[in-house]
């Protein structure tokens, strides 16, 4: 499935990377710390506030970490790197609404990355700010067999967001973080 297909789903997978905030400017991690990034991956943020991951592939953790821990940014590392997008806190409206905000916004990014002559000859083809794949689930056997699938191939867990809601900070009952300690 292309990780751009906006299809509005509630079950979100769980990468193995690392949380961050995008403010078109800069990526910061949860507490608000800036991650130095090379300027032609930021230059290819959208202006508007995202909440991502980033990641390197299933496993990569650590990877994602001595990257973003590295004080000076090496373009190789950052070459390997995508940003998922899985929310647009600023859009007002439901999950649906800001992701599919998300999805036009990150569309129009697509476009002015395929055109970019700036960007270094080593950087990804397409742009390495995607949207984080969704898959609806229907009921408590399904999302079970999604999440045990998605754990199978090495996922660290899943996300359960229910439809229609609004964006929360902290925890809320709108958003469960399902991962299995013992396996």
């Amino acid at each position: 499935m292309n990780p751009l297909s906006c299809s509005l789903r509630s079950g979100i997978h769980r990468f193995d990377g690392v949380m961050a905030l995008s403010d078109g400017e800069n990526l910061r991690t949860r507490t608000g710390i800036i991650i130095n990034a090379p300027k032609w991956f930021i230059s290819s943020l959208p202006a508007d506030r995202l909440l991502g991951e980033l990641y390197a592939g299933r496993g990569k953790f650590s990877d994602v970490l001595s990257v973003i821990r590295r004080g000076r940014p090496r373009d190789f590392d950052w070459a390997r790197m995508t940003y998922r997008v899985f929310d647009a806190p600023d859009v007002k409206g439901s999950f649906e609404q800001r992701l599919s905000s998300c999805c036009q916004t990150l569309l129009a990014v697509q476009d002015i990355w395929r055109g970019d002559e700036e960007k270094p000859k080593f950087a990804p083809k397409e742009s390495p700010i995607l949207i984080a794949m969704q898959t609806q689930v229907e009921s408590k056997e399904s999302y079970d067999k999604f999440h045990a699938e998605l754990v199978a191939q090495g996922a660290e867990g899943t996300m359960l967001r229910r439809p229609k809601s609004f964006y929360n900070t902290g925890r809320s009952t709108d958003m469960i973080r399902r991962k299995d300690w013992f396996q």
